[in-house]
């Protein structure tokens, strides 16, 4: 990938990432969690697990086990409630980030002489 296209695209996921953390702010963890990191042809926006092994279940309201000390009795899963923060931020930033990965035409015309 491009290195102004690469830019552009971190630019972007910072905005959302950004976003992100001031969501998730109910949680300790979650917005430590939250990370930006390069693909092939991508850059990608996510909560790391070993930070923050509950932020799946909330993203996406999904029930997760309830392994904690006082809790291993059985194998028991709660309801985790739906707090989504990823989506959220895409919804709430998505103009802003957008325009930062169109940003990426106006870098290669400067860079071949266009004004």
């Amino acid at each position: 990938m491009d290195s102004d296209a690469r830019r552009r695209l971190h630019e972007a996921a910072d905005i959302i990432r950004r976003r992100a953390e001031r969501l998730s702010s109910w949680s300790t963890r979650i917005p430590a969690s939250l990370e930006v990191s390069d693909e092939d042809y991508a850059v990608k926006i996510r909560a790391n697990p070993d930070v923050a092994p509950h932020a799946r279940a909330f993203e996406l309201g999904e029930r997760h086990p309830l392994n904690y000390p006082n809790q291993r009795r059985a194998n028991r899963w709660g309801n985790t409630p739906h707090r989504p923060f990823l989506e959220l931020a895409v919804d709430q930033e998505e103009g802003r980030a957008v325009e930062k990965v169109a940003m990426v035409v106006e870098d290669w015309t400067r860079r071949l002489g266009y004004k």
